[in-house]
């Protein structure tokens, strides 16, 4: 577990298939990210505003995402969290409706936002 908050990400100059498209990608347990805000998202390569991914079975659960601001500009959403995949199901995952990211083109989450 831990704590993402008071960032500013400016993805100006990003590049690189693996570490480009996204401001934060969340591969642990109990994490929150709040109060954050993001910009810039570089290139064709930038999908969602934050992500989730269970990179190994057991992880990748429990994260919170709190009042986080910004503009994604990009084709996905402003929060992607992967539900299932090669290496499990993530759970417990929560998207705060205080959240304000403009400009994701398929939403402000790929999961229901909490209160």
């Amino acid at each position: 577990g831990g704590m993402i908050s008071g960032n500013t990400f400016d993805a100006t100059g990003i590049s690189g298939a693996n570490g480009a498209d996204s401001w934060i990608d969340v591969k642990g347990n109990y994490y929150r990210v709040e109060n954050n805000n993001g910009f810039n998202p570089g290139g064709s390569i930038f999908k969602d505003g934050y992500q989730v991914h269970v990179a190994v079975s057991g992880w990748g659960n429990y994260n919170e995402f709190r009042a986080n601001t910004g503009e994604v500009n990009a084709p996905g959403y402003g929060f992607n969290i992967q539900l299932s995949g090669s290496n499990g199901t993530s759970a417990g995952n929560k998207v705060f409706n205080n959240n304000n990211l403009t400009g994701a083109a398929n939403g402000m989450a790929n999961i229901p936002l909490s209160n």
